[in-house]
Protein backbone atom coordinates (compact mmCIF):
# COMPACT_ATOMS: atom_id res chain seq x y z
CA UNK A 1 0.00 0.00 0.00
CA UNK A 2 0.80 3.83 -0.54
CA UNK A 3 1.74 6.12 2.57
CA UNK A 4 0.37 8.61 0.42
CA UNK A 5 -3.20 7.28 1.49
CA UNK A 6 -2.29 7.14 5.25
CA UNK A 7 -1.00 10.92 6.00
CA UNK A 8 -2.99 13.69 7.27
CA UNK A 9 -4.82 16.00 5.14
CA UNK A 10 -2.67 19.39 4.49
CA UNK A 11 -5.50 21.73 3.49
CA UNK A 12 -7.34 20.92 6.29
CA UNK A 13 -4.91 23.18 8.58
CA UNK A 14 -5.62 26.15 10.73
CA UNK A 15 -5.28 30.10 9.37
CA UNK A 16 -3.02 32.76 11.25
CA UNK A 17 -4.73 35.56 13.10
CA UNK A 18 -3.65 39.12 11.67
CA UNK A 19 -1.34 39.31 15.22
CA UNK A 20 0.35 35.60 14.26
CA UNK A 21 0.74 37.01 10.66
CA UNK A 22 2.69 40.36 11.60
CA UNK A 23 4.87 38.27 14.01
CA UNK A 24 5.41 36.00 11.42
CA UNK A 25 6.16 38.19 9.12
CA UNK A 26 9.44 39.98 11.29
CA UNK A 27 8.63 43.56 10.49
CA UNK A 28 8.37 42.87 6.77
CA UNK A 29 6.06 45.21 5.05
CA UNK A 30 4.15 42.81 2.59
CA UNK A 31 2.17 45.21 0.99
CA UNK A 32 4.87 47.49 -0.14
CA UNK A 33 7.11 44.46 -1.14
CA UNK A 34 3.84 43.41 -3.68
CA UNK A 35 3.67 46.90 -4.82
CA UNK A 36 7.77 47.00 -5.62
CA UNK A 37 7.34 43.34 -7.74
CA UNK A 38 4.62 44.71 -9.45
CA UNK A 39 6.57 47.86 -10.78
CA UNK A 40 9.24 45.10 -11.21
CA UNK A 41 7.38 42.90 -13.44
CA UNK A 42 5.84 45.91 -15.28
CA UNK A 43 7.84 45.48 -18.86
CA UNK A 44 8.34 48.22 -21.26
CA UNK A 45 7.93 46.12 -24.66
CA UNK A 46 9.42 48.82 -26.59
CA UNK A 47 12.83 49.18 -24.99
CA UNK A 48 12.56 45.49 -24.95
CA UNK A 49 11.34 45.30 -28.54
CA UNK A 50 14.27 47.97 -29.37
CA UNK A 51 16.89 45.85 -27.41
CA UNK A 52 15.80 42.52 -29.26
CA UNK A 53 16.14 44.29 -32.52
CA UNK A 54 19.64 45.66 -31.94
CA UNK A 55 20.82 41.98 -30.80
CA UNK A 56 19.37 40.62 -34.13
CA UNK A 57 21.35 42.82 -35.66
CA UNK A 58 24.39 42.12 -34.53
CA UNK A 59 23.70 38.29 -34.48
CA UNK A 60 22.40 38.46 -38.04
CA UNK A 61 23.96 41.27 -40.14
CA UNK A 62 22.55 42.21 -43.45
CA UNK A 63 23.74 40.87 -46.62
Amino acid sequence: MSDIKHQPNTQAQDQLSDQQLVQVAGGVDFDQLRRENLEKDAVDFDQLRRENLDKDAVAYPAQ
